[in-house]
């Protein structure tokens, strides 16, 4: 049974004493357990180990202070069900270089900002939905194989320069058309037609 203060009542050949996990023993010992003893000096008992679990209680590792765990070489960890990681405060990985194979990802984050030198993305399909987006950026290039957008209210350019070239035909059509320059305003082609 487990007692106040980190301590744990165990039976040993019908006495039951008062013990002390030992720091060694990294599975939790829970009740019905048998669990191995060692006496110390002043007669303080640990429990140095769980030996048995015939209950079916998931197997747990507590530590009362802070863990570091080194590994000299490389550490594989496989996990046959589910895994769920929970921080509460605040989590941090550092690595030279990261690799993610993942089938399927759901991402649920409040606040996201980051600082990425170069960034290459590959995607089949793409979809993003967001109701305020802001992008400042030194230079833009995009190459499109087709561009479609459709805007509800107001689509706005403001530019110093501003050069459209389509190689085969530009359409420009809307109910009232208004054309203005402060100096000069000129059309050029072959034929004009208007009207």
């Amino acid at each position: 049974a487990r007692l106040d203060g980190g301590l744990m009542r165990v039976v040993a050949d019908g006495q039951a004493m008062v013990c002390r996990k030992a720091v060694s023993c990294l599975l939790e010992p829970g009740p019905g357990d048998r669990v191995a003893l060692h006496v110390a000096d002043a007669g303080i008992v640990y429990v140095v180990a769980v030996l048995e679990r015939p209950s079916s209680e998931p197997a747990c590792m507590r530590f009362d202070r802070p863990l570091q765990l080194e590994v000299r070489g490389n550490l594989e960890l496989q996990v046959q069900g589910e895994t769920s990681l929970q921080c509460g405060q605040a989590f941090a990985v550092q690595a030279g270089k990261a690799l993610l194979s993942i089938e399927s990802l759901e991402l649920a984050v409040t606040s996201l900002q980051g600082l990425i030198g170069e960034l290459g993305l590959r995607t089949g399909t793409m979809r993003l939905v967001s109701r305020a987006i802001d992008t400042v950026a030194e230079r833009l290039v995009q190459v499109l194989g087709n561009s479609y957008r459709s805007v509800d209210g107001t689509d706005q350019v403001r530019a110093e320069r501003i050069d459209y070239a389509a190689l085969e035909q530009l359409r420009m059509h809307a109910r009232n058309a208004l054309y203005t320059a402060d100096q000069l305003a000129k059309i050029d082609a072959g034929q004009i037609h208007l009207g």
